[in-house]
């Protein structure tokens, strides 16, 4: 699970009762906020990137492009789908009846 965009909500704001209850949620589902730096021009971090905790930690950076009042961020991540494991059944139909 990944979860990146704009909360409109002051992460940078510790004891902010939004931010305890949002950082409570992220807990919640094992996720940990990746972004750091201010992302908006009116200050602060109500932007996010959050990741699952055992995973391991994304490099962030925020871009200050100009062209609005939110900074863009980028990232990559090693996000690898699991292989598929597969598994042999032998059955016979329903309505056979042995001889």
């Amino acid at each position: 699970m990944l979860l990146a965009g704009d909360v409109n909500i002051r992460l940078d704001r510790t004891t902010d009762l939004n931010t305890v209850k949002f950082s409570e949620l992220l807990v919640g589902y094992g996720l940990v906020q990746q972004v750091h730096d201010v992302t908006d021009d009116a200050g602060g971090i109500p932007d996010v990137v959050c990741t699952p905790g055992d995973l391991s930690a994304p490099a962030v950076d925020v871009v200050d492009f100009g062209i609005s009042d939110h900074r863009m961020l980028s990232w990559t991540s090693n996000v690898h789908r699991p292989s598929p494991i597969y598994e042999t059944r032998t059955s016979r139909p329903p309505h056979y009846v042995p001889r």
